[in-house]
């Protein structure tokens, strides 16, 4: 059963009043929901609190099971089929990463993108248990309201792809996948399943649904991206005054290597003040003074470490790693 809206009680748990409930953009009322996090994130609290983190659900936010009644059917192309309860995955060694999640669908300059500390089991070792046969070429994954996502079995086999159960230290709220959700770090969040009820192991993506034939045009791997946090566009400042720019940098496990700003006078490196793993946004800042009245256009761009960085020009076909711009006023 799918909950065609959000009650007024969710979205004050989403902190949504009434001033902020325009984050919500919907193409159909009360199925597609983007909600775009404004947290900003400091060296000193990096990950994005859960009730501040960025909430994309395509056909809506379902009723799920709760943890005891959550099941995960484990079929398909497997020599051992099995159905999953939630203590099944206590059998499997606990794995926490700290990441950044970005939907593909974000823009530069944009909120959907927020990072916190997942826990739960490697999906390699749930599939191995499973005895995927040498002919399964895939893994299809099925939301509990609907949505769908197929990767190549190498993709969810790796060191790094996730059944995750626990968000920065507290079990999955159901806005964000509760019970269990799939995570793919370094992907776009498209392939991160919420609510997830299905893993099936299969030789194509066939007709699993129109959502999933996106990953035949795009790979899915998050692209180098930066953004200006501070000031925000518009801001008004003041001539003759140093002024912090900062803001975030991800290069989705290929490491940032620098970040440079253009105030005006061309590229120049800024400083790294936080990079704690290559799969969590790193933090920079700089300093800036204005030097004249008027309108100021700023601009930011990272490398990472094979020295692929940023462009004007969007990529097909959508423009999370475009160079982000904004403007501001001096007075």
């Amino acid at each position: 059963m799918i909950r065609r809206v959000l009650t007024r009680r969710q979205l004050l748990r989403l902190g949504l009043a009434a001033p902020l409930a325009k984050l919500i953009a919907c193409d159909k009322v009360g199925k597609e929901i983007h909600i775009g996090s404004g947290y900003r994130p400091t060296p000193e609290q990096p990950l994005t609190p859960v009730e501040d983190f960025y909430l994309v659900a395509n056909f809506g936010i379902p009723l799920a099971p709760t943890e005891a009644e959550w099941r995960l059917p484990m079929r398909g192309m497997v020599g051992r089929p099995a159905t999953l309860a939630r203590a099944d995955l206590d059998r499997f060694a606990p794995v926490t990463l700290e990441m950044t999640m970005e939907c593909i669908g974000n823009y530069p300059g944009g909120g959907l993108i927020s990072s916190a500390a997942f826990t739960g089991v490697r999906l390699a070792d749930v599939i191995e248990a499973a005895g995927p046969s040498s002919h399964a070429r895939g893994v299809h994954l099925e939301g509990e309201e609907g949505y769908f996502a197929y990767l190549p079995l190498e993709a969810a086999t790796g060191e790094l792809p996730m059944l995750v159960h626990t968000m920065n230290g507290r079990p999955l709220t159901e806005d964000h996948g509760a019970p269990v959700r799939a995570l793919f770090p370094g992907k776009h969040g498209m392939f991160s399943v919420k609510w997830l009820r299905g893993v099936t192991l299969a030789r194509e993506w066939g007709a699993w649904g129109s959502l999933t034939a996106i990953s035949n045009v795009v790979e899915g791997v998050t692209p180098v991206m930066s953004r200006i946090d501070r000031p925000r566009d518009g801001d008004e400042v003041t001539a003759g005054q140093p002024l912090e720019v900062s803001g975030i940098a991800l290069t989705a496990g290929r490491g940032v290597a620098r970040v440079e700003v253009d105030t005006g006078g061309g590229w120049r490196e800024t400083e790294i003040v936080f990079d704690r793993s290559p799969q969590l946004w790193s933090l920079w800042r700089t300093s800036w003074t204005p030097d004249r009245p008027g309108e100021a256009t700023l601009a930011v761009r990272a490398f990472d470490g094979d020295g692929t960085t940023q462009s004007f020009e969007p990529r097909f076909p959508y423009d999370s790693g475009a160079i982000h711009t904004l403007r501001v006023v001096v007075r």
